[in-house]
C-alpha cells in the first residue's frame, strides 16, 4: 500500500524531553470531516540495526528512563537517499521505497535527522492548502526513544508554519499509546477512524446496489477537483495535489451531473486511497468504473474513512482487512 507512514520514536515520558511551545497548544476549532490513510507500527526495543543507518546508541536507554539524544534535523538533499531507502524497509510494506529520481522531486517535502553525521530518522510531508499532511515519519531502531522523533516533530511544525500552513494532520495505529501520547503533546487529537481492506474484484459484485441515475465517472482536471473535495468531505487540495504527479490519478463519480464519490486511484498497483462516497451504493459502481483503470489483479485495495456503514459493505461482501488506523488532526 502507498504513502505508508511509521512513528517508532515513541516517549513514555514526553514531559521530560525539551518541546517546541508550539508543540502545546490543543486542537482548536471543530473538526472537518477529512480523509486520508496511513499506518504506525512499534519495533521492540533491542531491534537490530538498519544498514546505512546508525548503530544502535549504547547507554541511551536505561530502564524505564530514555535518554535524549543530541540530534540535528535538516532538509534532505539527494544523497539521503540511500539513508532512506535503509530506513523505508521499516515501514513492513510490499510497496518499494521511491526511486532516486523520486526522492530527489520530493526534497522540498522531505527532512532528515542526523547523529554523530549518520542519518537517524526522516519525515515527508505533503503541504495541502492550509494542512500539512505528514506521511511518513521514521526513526532508526537504534535511535528509537530517545528525542529523535520528537526533534522531527517539532521541525515539521516550524516548517508548515513557515509555508502557511494552519493545521497538520497524520495516520497512527490506535494501539500504539506511546505514539498517540505524543502527538497528543503536539496538539493532535482523534478525528476519525480508516479501515484499509483487500476487496476481490470478483466481490464488487456483491456490494450494495447502486441508487438509480446515470453513472459516469470522470478523471479531474485541476479546476474541478474543489467541487468533489468539498462534495465528499475531502482536504482542500488533496485531489488537487495528484493531478500531474504521475503516483495519483484523482477520479470522481457523478450521478446525473452531481458528485457522489471520489477517490485517488495508485498507478503503481491497484489502490483507491480514500475511498468517499455518498452512500454505499455508489462504492459498487464507483469500483467497476475504475477496474478498467486499475493495475492487473486479482483484488484492489480500498481505504474507507469515516464511513461505518461503507466498511460493513466491504466486509460484507468479502473484503479482507488489513489494518485500522486512526486519523488524528490538529493546529498549528
Amino acid at each position: 500500500m502507498t504513502e505508508l507512514a511509521i512513528f517508532d520514536d515513541v516517549l513514555v515520558a514526553v514531559d521530560a524531553l525539551p518541546r517546541d511551545p508550539a508543540c502545546t497548544r490543543d486542537a482548536a476549532g471543530a473538526l472537518p470531516a477529512v480523509a486520508a490513510a496511513t499506518t504506525a507500527r512499534s519495533a521492540g526495543a533491542g531491534a537490530p540495526a538498519t544498514a546505512g543507518v546508525a548503530p544502535p546508541l549504547v547507554g541511551a536507554r536505561r530502564r524505564g528512563h530514555h535518554r535524549a539524544m543530541p540530534v540535528s534535523v535538516r532538509a534532505a538533499v539527494a544523497d539521503d537517499h540511500d539513508a532512506y531507502v535503509a530506513l523505508f524497509g521499516e515501514l513492513g510494506v510490499a510497496d518499494p521505497p521511491l526511486a532516486r529520481e523520486a526522492w530527489t522531486a520530493r526534497l522540498g517535502d522531505a527532512l532528515v535527522a542526523a547523529h554523530g553525521g549518520a542519518v537517524v530518522g526522516y519525515a515527508i510531508t505533503q503541504r495541502l492548502v492550509d494542512t500539512g499532511y505528514v506521511r511518513n515519519i521514521v526513526v532508526a531502531p537504534g535511535a528509537r526513544r530517545a528525542g529523535v522523533g520528537r526533534a522531527l516533530m517539532d521541525a515539521i511544525a516550524a516548517r508548515l508554519r513557515a509555508a502557511g500552513m494552519t493545521a497538520w494532520c497524520l495516520n497512527v495505529k490506535p494501539d500504539n499509546r506511546a505514539a498517540m501520547a505524543l502527538y497528543g503533546a503536539c496538539g493532535l487529537r482523534h478525528a476519525f477512524d480508516s479501515l484499509s481492506v483487500t476487496l476481490p474484484w470478483s466481490a464488487v459484485a456483491r456490494l450494495p446496489a447502486a441508487p438509480p441515475g446515470a453513472h459516469a465517472l470522470e478523471v479531474l482536471a485541476a479546476d474541478a477537483c474543489a467541487e468533489a473535495e468539498a462534495a465528499m468531505g475531502l482536504y482542500p487540495g488533496l485531489l488537487a495535489h495528484a493531478v500531474g504527479a504521475g503516483a495519483w490519478t484523482p477520479l470522481a463519480l457523478r450521478r446525473d451531473g452531481a458528485v457522489v464519490g471520489a477517490t485517488r486511484l495508485a498507478t503503481r498497483n491497484a489502490c483507491v486511497f480514500p475511498l468517499r462516497v455518498a452512500e454505499p451504493g455508489v462504492a459498487g459502481a464507483l469500483l467497476r468504473a475504475v477496474e478498467p483503470r486499475a493495475a492487473p489483479g486479482p483484488s484492489i485495495l480500498v481505504v474507507v474513512e469515516d464511513d461505518v456503514a461503507l466498511e460493513r459493505a466491504v466486509l460484507d461482501a468479502g473484503a479482507t482487512v488489513l489494518m485500522r488506523t486512526a486519523h488524528l488532526h490538529g493546529r498549528l
